[in-house]
């Protein structure tokens, strides 16, 4: 398991891609053909994208769990709030 709960396989290697063979299977056999990409096209536009976009989906990421403990921080203050007033007592 990595550090997000995830088993980890073996992996399909292809550029600086490490590809869960499932993705790779699914894209290669059921996505692909028909829509007049090859495959290595595809690959290597994947990656480029990966690439270009990583950073700022960290970014993103990074963002979302800080909104994300503000909004936990604020739960438990009002929840904090509804049980003093439960009791008759004030939150300041």
């Amino acid at each position: 398991m990595t550090d997000i709960g995830i088993e980890t396989k073996a992996r399909v290697h292809i550029g600086g891609l490490h590809i869960a063979p499932e993705l790779h299977e699914f894209v290669e056999r059921e996505a692909l053909p028909g829509s007049g990409l090859d495959p290595i096209d595809f690959w290597s536009g994947f990656e480029r994208l990966v690439v270009e976009l990583g950073s700022t989906g960290r970014a993103l990421l990074a963002e979302r769990d800080r909104l994300q403990a503000d909004l936990d921080d604020w739960y438990r203050a009002q929840g904090a709030r509804a049980s003093l007033s439960d009791r008759g007592e004030t939150f300041q």
